[in-house]
């Protein structure tokens, strides 16, 4: 059973109306108070790695922000809003000296993060992937999300990361055959359909990337670099 079938068999009916009026929010793109609604519901259901993912990812929307596809310095979009917050949390949460370790000593937070039992890792594994993403240890991230996800967390925003570390480390065919075989919601479907669209255009498949670069800029003509991409096409 993936996180979010967990999720919903939690909610009681008054919560199930709190969640529709939140997603509500989100259709007319007010994200504020998408989150107040959410909150709520944190309330009563603590610790909810669905949950906790589903605000996370608005909190990131209501930054302007798109998620966690993005290129470059933006690596972090959609997860946390700066590289060095996110350094100073999981130095935090590994119990470690931040002086000692200092920003540019990052094998003592990626050590760290390996020893860790299955319940603390699991708070501290999708932070550690994404900062080991942008230090540039693609491998790295990528066997963080994998232990997650066999872990049991499935939520969207994991799937994606998983597919970004894929990219990167130029694993093409993987990224595809995730893709496939995944139900996306209609909020990550957009960052899927870019990220495959890397993937088929590493393969050379030019007309499927056409196909994935097009389905992005019908919903958002300004998505990080589409517009670009189709200009090759």
């Amino acid at each position: 059973m993936s996180a979010r079938e967990r999720f919903f068999e939690k909610l009681s009916p008054d919560l199930r109306l709190l969640l529709e009026k939140a997603e509500k929010f989100v259709e007319e793109n007010l994200y504020k108070r998408a989150l107040k609604v959410l909150r709520k519901i944190e309330e009563f259901l603590p610790g909810d790695l669905y949950l906790s993912d589903r605000i996370r990812e608005l909190e990131g929307m209501d930054r302007g922000l798109q998620g966690p596809v993005a290129e470059g310095s933006q690596l972090l979009s959609g997860l946390h809003g700066e590289t060095d917050s996110l350094l100073k949390e999981l130095l935090r949460d590994l119990e470690l000296d931040e002086i000692r370790q200092g920003y540019g000593d990052l094998s003592g937070v990626l050590e760290g993060v390996v020893v860790l039992d299955d319940v603390r890792f699991r708070r501290v594994a999708l932070d550690a992937s994404v900062f080991a993403g942008v230090s540039n240890n693609w491998q790295f991230a990528l066997t963080c999300v994998d232990r997650l996800l066999g872990l049991g967390e499935e939520s969207f925003e994991v799937v994606l990361w998983k597919l970004r570390c894929l990219v990167e480390l130029e694993k093409f065919p993987e990224v595809v055959a995730i893709f496939s075989a995944q139900r996306w919601s209609d909020t990550h479907l957009i960052h899927a359909n870019f990220l495959v669209g890397l993937a088929y255009e590493g393969l050379g498949v030019r007309d499927q990337a056409k196909l994935r670069f097009e389905a992005v800029s019908k919903i958002d003509p300004s998505y990080r670099k589409v517009a670009q991409k189709l200009l090759n096409y």
